[in-house]
């Protein structure tokens, strides 16, 4: 796999004034710039950091600006996690007006994983539609659970102790932390690269806080996606053999949904990004969803 060269990649700490602490981004300079570049903010997934994302996305760097920040809770973000949905669109807000600010001359697109494309729906339900000529130009949501899975090695004890610290932090607002688990690695990805990151670090948090985030997050995402797949700044992509599904949802979707607006690939673990054989087919309908907006950009500017 690929390296992104290091001097093409820094890192800032945004300082905003509705967290105590930075929300830490990177952005990555590409190595080519034609009249096609946009800035990518890709929204990374439970427990994932920029660690490995700087590799994992590396063909998408070659010809765009890429930006990516790490959520409350995750690596070097020192924000305590939140229960609140509001704290994570915050996030999200913070980090896009920083990259209008920084990247004025291009067009932004959202990206999202998992867990980090429900908050990019909750952020286009809730600023996109209000001030959509302020904003982002599309969003392109892949592998979005419809609730967390847990695909870890626990005994019965361990899920009942658990569930009743997500009770007593749904009602108290305490934190509980349990130790980092085991996953079953075959049921995220067969990339054994992946398999050796998330050895080194897990990609899911045991924090209370946010898992009551993630439960809350994916109910409402997935109500709105469900409303607007067709609308034309939206795609929706999802791979065949990923276990964290709810199946009815994405069947629901492909009845209602056109093919501008969704994709089913039928082979492809959760982490898609990162499968040898998938990977590409996704970087090559991200770059065709992009191609598609700024085509209907122009077309549309010209009766102005």
């Amino acid at each position: 796999m690929n390296k992104f060269k290091s001097s093409q990649v820094f890192y800032v700490q945004l300082r905003t004034e509705k967290f105590v602490n930075p929300i830490p981004v990177v952005y990555c300079i590409p190595e080519i710039i034609d009249k096609n570049t946009v800035v990518y903010i890709f929204n990374c997934g439970l427990g994932s950091t920029n660690t490995w994302n700087l590799y994992m996305n590396y063909q998408l760097f070659q010809k765009n600006y890429f930006v990516i920040y790490e959520k409350q809770g995750h690596g070097l973000n020192r924000n305590k996690p939140s229960q609140y949905l509001k704290k994570y669109i915050y996030e999200l807000d913070a980090v896009i007006q920083w990259t209008k600010n920084f990247f004025p001359k291009y067009q932004i697109f959202l990206l999202g994983e998992s867990w980090g494309g429900s908050i990019n729906c909750l952020y286009y339900k809730k600023y996109h539609y209000l001030f959509p000529q302020n904003h982002i130009k599309g969003m392109f949501v892949w592998n979005m659970p419809n609730k967390p899975v847990d695909i870890s090695n626990k005994s019965l004890w361990q899920i009942i102790k658990i569930g009743w610290r997500l009770v007593l932090t749904l009602l108290f607002n305490f934190s509980f932390k349990d130790p980092s688990p085991t996953f079953v690695q075959d049921k995220l990805s067969q990339n054994t690269l992946l398999v050796r990151a998330q050895k080194m670090a897990p990609l899911s948090s045991q924090n209370t806080r946010l898992l009551l985030a993630v439960w809350r997050s994916l109910k409402s995402s997935w109500s709105f996606l469900i409303k607007n797949i067709n609308n034309d700044d939206i795609f929706y992509l999802q791979s065949g053999q990923d276990v964290m599904i709810d199946w009815k949802k994405i069947n629901e979707l492909k009845q209602i949904a056109t093919e501008k607006s969704f994709k089913f690939i039928p082979t492809g673990y959760h982490v898609l990004s990162f499968e040898p054989n998938e990977a590409p087919i996704l970087y090559e309908t991200i770059t065709n969803f992009t191609k598609v907006k700024q085509r209907n950009v122009i077309s549309s500017s010209k009766y102005f």
